[in-house]
């Protein structure tokens, strides 16, 4: 399969607006005016959803369909041939059976936005490999920046996402309160764990039943699922050609992870 990574320029300010929006003058102009918006842009509340409705007005002109499964998925079959959109904002991934087909539609987008084209291997941090019919997916890149940027590059690899019998509870109102950011390093994982690593959802799972309220106790369990990951981050999502992917085994930690 034929693919292309694309991103949308300024896609926010493309589409025009429905409402009339004025802008107070920045200091130093003349007082007693405003200004008219003729686009949409940046900052507005409504400036994603009228992005998002001018690129799929775009494609149901041209006879795509909308994936009941995933609103973000479009697809089209041309002489059996068949053509899928895939849309997270203004990054766009599209695969064709036909290389053909893959031009076309780049053309078809192209044509009516400024395009900036991506490398193939990566799509949102996902590092994508084709090889000889097996595609693998994994997040080497991501692990590695949260590594660093939460001072763990040096630290032991845990041997799992959680320590055995490890239950967390809610804090004491006493508990010493703390500047980590928490919901930022479990937001990250949430993530990794949704796309190709669902080794640790249980661990993060437990982790964010306390984003509002955690002491040092979650602290080191959210690490503890990072040094996880050091040791495995070259584990991946493998898909062999011919496979069917509704045959998945799920193994579940329940003992080692003390969920009795």
């Amino acid at each position: 399969m034929h693919s292309a990574t694309l991103d949308i320029e300024g896609a926010f300010r493309i589409p025009a607006l429905e409402e009339e929006i004025y802008l107070e003058l920045p200091p130093g102009m003349k007082p007693g005016k405003a200004l008219l918006l003729n686009k949409s842009m940046y900052g507005l509340k409504q400036a994603a959803c009228n992005w998002h409705t001018e690129l799929c007005t775009l494609l149901d002109n041209h006879k795509f369909t909308r994936s009941k499964i995933d609103g973000c998925l479009y697809f089209k079959r041309i002489d059996d041939k068949l053509v899928l959109i895939g849309i997270y904002v203004d990054d766009i991934r599209l695969l064709a059976d036909n290389e053909k087909d893959l031009k076309k539609t780049d053309e078809l987008i192209s044509s009516e936005f400024p395009v900036q084209y991506k490398d193939q291997s990566k799509y949102l941090g996902i590092q994508i490999t084709n090889y000889k019919g097996c595609i693998t997916l994994d997040q080497t890149e991501a692990i590695d920046e949260l590594l660093l940027e939460y001072n763990l590059a040096d630290a032991h690899p845990a041997r799992t996402p959680a320590a055995p019998g490890t239950k967390l509870v809610k804090p004491s109102n006493n508990s010493d309160i703390t500047t980590f950011p928490y919901n930022e390093l479990l937001g990250s994982l949430l993530w990794i764990a949704s796309v190709t690593r669902p080794d640790i959802y249980y661990a993060v799972g437990q982790c964010s039943k306390f984003a509002t309220e955690y002491d040092n106790t979650h602290i080191v369990a959210l690490k503890r699922i990072l040094r996880y990951l050091k040791g495995s981050k070259d584990m991946c999502l493998k898909f062999n050609k011919g496979e069917s992917i509704i045959n998945i085994i799920t193994y579940m930690m329940l003992i080692l992870l003390g969920n009795q």
